[in-house]
């Protein structure tokens, strides 16, 4: 389904800048039509100030399911829902006059599901809107879209001359009341997210839960559709179909919803100080008892933004964790590589994963050597045409790789730019013509930039 949702709103932008965007932006002094028996002529107070009119009370509007006979050019008709009328539906009505103004009004239908507005002579587009809509006091060609509700659930076009034509509107009569619970103690859960299949004028609606834990999706087509809930805290419901039919206009469905743990992960350094959390490092979650960590960080969730100082691990089974850093072992040949960490744990943390709630977790850190490393031809230039391989001299003698943003032999003039742990190296130089050369390399926690003089 959250591909289906991907599709669909890609199309819903390309629709709202049609519709919304791409016709030509009215006049500022273009007033608001309100209709009415009235309808030819603006009400003064909103002629006076466009787009800034307070509502104001009228009388109903005398509509007609045949064609007025005093109203003038316009566009009238009918909205019926399930085969009965539809009372209190909006009607938005936007266009172009034969004298090229634009024109933009609104009205409700009448008990008998009837409307009439009076355009004048032109070109007019009718939208019918869904039930949860509310009349906009201001309504003007520049309104924004501020909710899915007022994206019409049908339109028709209209090519208005001297005399009113007629535009019918059957609203879809289906209905899905969804209720989202807490599975294990069936209270209901406020503000859930409850997402859809149905669209809109190709946008996918979607809805939060009040305070009871329901949402209501009206005016939707007698169809199949999927909905899934999800909350904070909870894991998702799933998806649950919906399928309002001819028998049975009003679907109810009930979702209900896991609860879930959270560890929010914070590294703190021996100063007290938060290190931020960059694309080098590796957090990982691990479950007792599990062979694998639950879930891992992943440097391209970091590309391009600004580094946090925590990261929130959801969907997590209640029960024990352990926090750890990982250094990163990399394919290599037959064997694999490590690519260090710019800090190391003093010690792992165990944490106790509790259902519906947000569990801190400090991990804390030391900060290890940030190592900038050259080799230097016998003239003194930047060795380009070599490559360099380090491999420690205690425990473990895996080769050492740069950090990930040097992703070829040499990165800004650097034949290693990243990070080594406290110990002794072997830095080996390999020359362009099978040449080598090496050096031993102790190192602490503090940084170091270091140029080796290579006898090619």
């Amino acid at each position: 389904m959250r591909i289906t949702i991907a599709i669909l709103t890609l199309i819903a932008v390309g629709w709202l800048v049609w519709e919304f965007i791409g016709e030509p932006d009215p006049p500022p002094e273009i007033p608001v039509e309100e209709s009415g028996p009235d309808a030819a002529t603006p009400h003064p107070r909103v002629a006076e100030s466009p787009g800034t009119a307070e509502p104001t009370s009228s009388p109903a509007p005398k509509l007609r399911t045949t064609a007025p006979t005093d109203g003038g050019p316009g566009v009238f008709g009918t909205v019926t829902q399930l085969g009965r009328a539809a009372p209190n539906r909006i009607i938005r009505v936007r266009g172009t006059r034969r004298n090229e103004t634009e024109f933009v009004a609104q009205t409700t239908t009448d008990a008998e599901g009837r409307y009439f507005v009076a355009t004048g002579p032109g070109q007019m587009h009718v939208r019918l809107h869904g039930s949860e809509a509310k009349p906009h006091p201001s309504h003007t060609a520049q309104t924004p879209l501020v909710s899915l509700s007022q994206i019409p659930v049908a339109h028709a076009y209209a090519e208005v001359h001297d005399a009113p034509v007629r535009r019918d509107f059957v609203a879809p009569g289906g209905r899905v009341e969804v209720r989202v619970r807490d599975a294990e103690r069936g209270t209901p859960i406020a503000g859930a997210s409850v997402r859809s299949t149905i669209s809109r004028g190709w946008m996918v609606w979607a809805q939060q839960t009040d305070s009871s834990g329901r949402c209501v999706f009206s005016d939707v087509a007698l169809a199949r559709f999927e909905f899934e809930a999800t909350a904070a805290l909870f894991l998702s419901s799933g998806d649950r179909v919906g399928h309002p039919t001819e028998t049975t206009p009003t679907v109810f469905l009930d979702l209900l919803l896991q609860p879930e743990s959270a560890i929010v992960v914070s590294l703190v350094d021996e100063g007290g100080k938060r290190v931020p959390i960059s694309a080098a490092l590796r957090l990982s979650v691990h479950r007792n008892g599990d062979p694998g960590p639950v879930t891992q960080t992943s440097r391209h969730g970091f590309r391009g933004k600004d580094r946090p100082t925590e990261i929130t691990y959801g969907q997590l089974r209640p029960g024990p964790y352990r926090i750890a850093l990982d250094d990163e072992r990399v394919p290599d040949g037959t064997t694999t590589a490590l690519r260090y960490q710019p800090v190391d744990a003093i010690h792992e943390v165990q944490v106790e994963a509790l259902p519906r709630e947000r569990v801190n977790a400090e991990l804390r850190v030391r900060y290890r050597c940030y190592a900038q490393l050259r080799g230097r031809n016998h003239n003194g230039s930047v060795a380009h045409g070599s490559r360099v391989r380090i491999q420690r001299l205690d425990g473990d003698t895996r080769r050492i790789l740069p950090a990930p943003w040097q992703r070829r032999e040499m990165h800004r003039d650097l034949h290693f730019d990243g990070y080594l742990a406290p110990g002794s190296y072997v830095v080996r130089f390999h020359g362009p013509d099978g040449q080598q050369w090496q050096e031993r390399l102790d190192v602490t926690r503090e940084p170091i930039t270091r140029d080796f003089d290579l006898p090619w």
